[in-house]
């Protein structure tokens, strides 16, 4: 599934952390040189497009708006993207971290953080650790580590029962209570574990925000039986990385399409005064212009679909295999452990078996003794009689 997935040349997201001496080549047929690295060294960079040379792949990096040059990658951890997700910070564990030093990214992070709601967007690996990015209002705001974020975890718990023991908040950093609320019933639909902060659904119409921490110790248990988000495996963030680089160029191209339906409709309202429209060399321009995009958007839009279909098929039957191997190893554990049980079960009968053997081996021993010690004495008995 991964070889699969890396077949597909798409825009990438990288750190670009490799060695200084390296530099970005013009093209692909020649050793020329277009840039230094040093000036783009741990910057986010975006590898456009990708071509195999000898067994290598080779990268055309963009930084920003700026083509630096085709590169091979061999150090710099790539970012997978995915969609929008919510999380809050914990204040308490919270310290900047050695990646964002080196990005150059350091500020009062908790200042900015704290009440707010978070929004992650991708993850890097950095030294074997797991590290988010995080965004306030679409700015970013640096990588951190998993540990010191709270993700919103979706679940359902019923507080209508208990509804007088929590004050709600129409906001979630939870420092205005609502005021003039009459509840019948109190839903928690999902929770900031780590925070204790939850937010409830009020008579199925309208969401607010509470904190749970003293509640009673039956909700304690519950929120905490909440699932956390399992590790997606490397196929699940390399499709969503797909996924999003497909979004994204699609939310690019509709843009121009927009643009040039706007240059469309002010040039038919009337700038080229007299002249047909038709005969408007720039009207003419901008419609083959967008006969040609509409045409290429059509096209992309098509073809990826059936791409992430195909995909998003293949991993499903990756998924159900693994099920598959899963409830087979699990069938033949099963099968192994009752086998198990009634070898043990098993030789505990040929024990008692052999103890009872034994037994009665000695009970007939003693007889046999006995009938022989009879057997003297009745002979002894006879002699003494003759």
């Amino acid at each position: 599934m991964k070889k699969l997935l890396d077949g597909y040349k798409y825009s990438r997201q990288y750190i670009l952390v490799e060695d200084a001496a390296n530099t970005f080549l013009k093209t692909l047929e020649s050793d020329d040189e277009q840039e230094q690295l040093d000036d783009y060294l741990w910057k986010i960079v975006t590898s456009v497009s990708q071509k195999e040379v000898d067994g290598r792949t080779f990268h055309m990096i963009q930084y920003e708006d700026k083509r630096l040059g085709w590169i091979e990658l061999k150090d710099s951890p790539r970012i997978y993207r995915h969609s929008a997700e919510q999380y809050k910070v914990v204040e308490d564990m919270f310290s900047n971290n050695e990646l964002n030093k080196k990005m150059g990214i350091e500020k009062d992070f908790i200042s900015h953080f704290k009440e707010k709601l978070l929004t992650v967007k991708s993850e890097v690996m950095f030294e074997d650790e797991r590290y988010l990015s995080v965004f306030i209002k679409e700015k970013f705001h640096g990588f951190h580590h998993e540990a010191v974020l709270d993700p919103f975890l979706p679940c359902n718990i019923d507080l209508s029962a208990d509804q007088s023991d929590f004050e709600l908040f129409r906001q979630s950093n939870i420092t205005k209570p609502a005021e003039d609320l009459t509840v019948d019933e109190l839903k928690m639909t999902a929770v900031f574990k780590k925070n204790k902060m939850g937010k409830v659904l009020v008579n199925n119409e309208e969401y607010f925000w509470i904190s749970y921490k003293d509640a009673k110790e039956s909700i304690l248990k519950q929120a905490e039986d909440v699932l956390d988000a399992t590790d997606k495996s490397i196929e699940k963030l390399e499709l969503d990385d797909l996924l999003y680089s497909v979004n994204l160029e699609r939310g690019k191209t509709k843009d121009i399409l927009k643009s040039v339906l706007s240059a469309k409709k002010y040039l038919k309202g009337g700038k080229s005064g007299d002249i047909p429209l038709e005969a408007n060399d720039e009207y003419m321009e901008i419609e083959d212009k967008y006969n040609e995009l509409k045409k290429e958007y059509d096209e992309f839009t098509l073809d990826q679909t059936r791409r992430i279909r195909k995909i998003s098929n293949e991993l499903k039957l990756a998924q159900n295999r693994l099920e598959q191997q899963k409830d087979y190893k699990n069938r033949v554990t099963d099968q192994r452990n009752k086998y198990k049980e009634r070898m043990n079960l098993l030789e505990d009968k040929v024990k008692n078996l052999n103890d009872k053997y034994k037994g009665l081996k000695a009970k007939h021993d003693k007889l046999r003794q006995k009938k022989s010690s009879i057997s003297k004495i009745k002979s002894a008995l006879k002699g003494d009689g003759k």
